[in-house]
C-alpha cells in the first residue's frame, strides 16, 4: 500500500523503494533521473517552475506506465546536491506532467539548451558536466540502478550527507573526486 501523508514514515523507508516517490511530503525528496533515453524533461510539479507553464503541442506523452497528460511546458530550476555536496542550479525547459511520479532530466536536450555539457555514464556513477565546467557526480541507486540527482531541502542541511550515502552501494567501487 502507499503511505499516505498522515502515515509515519522515515526517510530510510522513503528511499528504499524507488516508487514510493509519489509517497512522499516534501517535493525537494523527490529525485531528478538524470535520463538519457527521455526527448525531454518532464516534472509532476508546478512548484519547479519559474515563469509561465505555456500550452504544448501534444497534450499527451507515452512512457512506460502508457499514456500520461501534459498540461503544459516551461522552465524549471531545479537546485541539486551531488556525492560530495557540490550544489549546482539546472535550470531548463520541461514539461509539466502532474501523474509523473518522478522528474526526469534529459540531458540531451538541457546541452542543446544552454549549448554545451556532457554526460559520462560508466559503471559505477554519471558523470555530468555543465557549461561552466563544473562536474556533479551520481551514483546509481542500488535498488533501481538509476542515477538519482537530490535537492538540497536547505542550504544548512546537505541530502547528500543523509541520503545519498546511505542509498548507494560502493563497497565495489567507491566514487572518486575529481580535482
Amino acid at each position: 500500500p502507499v503511505p499516505t501523508k498522515t502515515d509515519p514514515i522515515s526517510e530510510r523507508e522513503q528511499y528504499d523503494s524507488p516508487f514510493s516517490f509519489q509517497a512522499l511530503q516534501e517535493i525537494s525528496l523527490v529525485p531528478i533521473v538524470i535520463d538519457s533515453g527521455a526527448s525531454t524533461s518532464i516534472t509532476p510539479f508546478r512548484e519547479d517552475f519559474v515563469g509561465k507553464i505555456t500550452p504544448y503541442h501534444s497534450r499527451e506523452i507515452s512512457g512506460l506506465n502508457g499514456k500520461s497528460l501534459v498540461l503544459g511546458i516551461g522552465t524549471v530550476e531545479w537546485k541539486v546536491s551531488d556525492y560530495y555536496g557540490t550544489v549546482r542550479i539546472i535550470r531548463t525547459k520541461a514539461l509539466y506532467v502532474p501523474d509523473s511520479t518522478i522528474r526526469l532530466l534529459s540531458p540531451q536536450s538541457y546541452f542543446k539548451e544552454v549549448g554545451g555539457g556532457s554526460c559520462l555514464l560508466t559503471q559505477t556513477k554519471t558523470l555530468l558536466t555543465l557549461k561552466d565546467g563544473s562536474q556533479l557526480e551520481f551514483p546509481y541507486n542500488c535498488g533501481s540502478n538509476l542515477p538519482f540527482m537530490f535537492q538540497p531541502r536547505d542550504e544548512r542541511v546537505n541530502i547528500a550527507d543523509y541520503t545519498v550515502r546511505d542509498y548507494f552501494d560502493f563497497s565495489t567501487n567507491p566514487p572518486t573526486q575529481s580535482v
